[in-house]
């Protein structure tokens, strides 16, 4: 088995450093060796900057002085729209949401993510759907995410920034052939995947059949282990996926983007969590 290791193809969240600011999350990452940098759009990262916009050309130099790329504007989460209304679901206000009002806000967030990943540099914005609700017709809730969508891929096509779904057990969009379902729909070059590895294991997905199947629609790949099909992101090593034979499935179908290493679950430790990830890639 031929497995090629770049790390300059590897970036890293910073929403794994959400106990810190953005800047020592650019100069943490640099340090550790990756090659890219996915920037939170949410609190404690992107709200600060929605909030204080002159100081986005600021993060551009310093990712710049660090010599990063962007891989992505993670819009996935909304904790800084609902503020101390969010509870455990960091989702509302969604993309699904029945009440135009609510949904209006997370629309207008996105569209700024686009204006935002225009100014930094940044390819694409990723995003996700919202919960999968008990009490509403899917096909409503489907409906209505195909509507937010539609206005949002109309802007992004407009700046060339790409928009990559992505689908989280539990969710509206909860599987990777969910997610090409939505874009299917849409058939446009602007609309993709931003494929997480770990939701794929844990939606019980055969990784080598969904990367043949989906890879080229993949904009940005989020990684990190799972255990036990749990959904808990953990540092590569330290769980069950083998990722010798996930890089060499992504050699052999021709992924040549970045691979976002996403621990968000290691925000007291993020620095030792980058540092340990990077470590493992490298002696692959």
């Amino acid at each position: 088995m031929n497995v090629s290791i770049d790390t300059a193809r590897f970036a890293f969240s910073s929403n794994a450093f959400t106990n810190h600011s953005l800047e020592y999350a650019v100069e943490s990452i640099a340090k550790c060796g990756y090659g890219g940098i996915e920037i939170l759009a949410d609190a404690p990262h992107g709200n600060v900057l929605r909030e204080n916009p002159e100081k986005i050309s600021e993060t551009a130099k310093l990712i710049n002085k660090h010599k990063l790329k962007i891989s992505n504007i993670n819009a996935n989460t909304a904790v800084y729209l609902a503020g101390s209304s969010a509870g455990s679901n960091c989702f509302e206000p969604s993309l699904s949401n029945l009440d135009e009002k609510v949904r209006r806000v997370r629309i207008d967030f996105t569209l700024w993510c686009i204006d935002f990943a225009v100014q930094v540099g940044a390819p694409m914005v990723s995003l996700t759907s919202g919960l999968l609700l008990d009490n509403i017709a899917k096909d409503r809730q489907i409906s209505v995410f195909r509507q937010s969508l539609s206005e949002i891929l109309s802007v992004a096509q407009s700046k060339k920034i790409r928009i990559g779904i992505e689908s989280e057990p539990n969710l509206l969009i909860g599987t990777t052939q969910e997610a090409m379902e939505i874009i299917d729909h849409f058939n446009s070059p602007w609309l993709g995947l931003n494929f997480d590895v770990g939701h794929s294991v844990v939606a019980e997905e055969n990784l080598k059949e969904t990367i043949s199947d989906y890879s080229s629609h993949f904009f940005n790949i989020h990684i990190e282990d799972i255990k036990n099909k749990e959904h808990f992101h953990l540092i590569p090593g330290e769980g069950d996926i083998d990722f010798k034979k996930l890089m060499d499935y992504l050699n052999d179908f021709g992924y040549n983007k970045f691979l976002t290493v996403e621990l968000y679950t290691y925000s007291n430790i993020p620095l030792f969590a980058a540092e340990k990830a990077m470590a493992f890639f490298r002696n692959l």
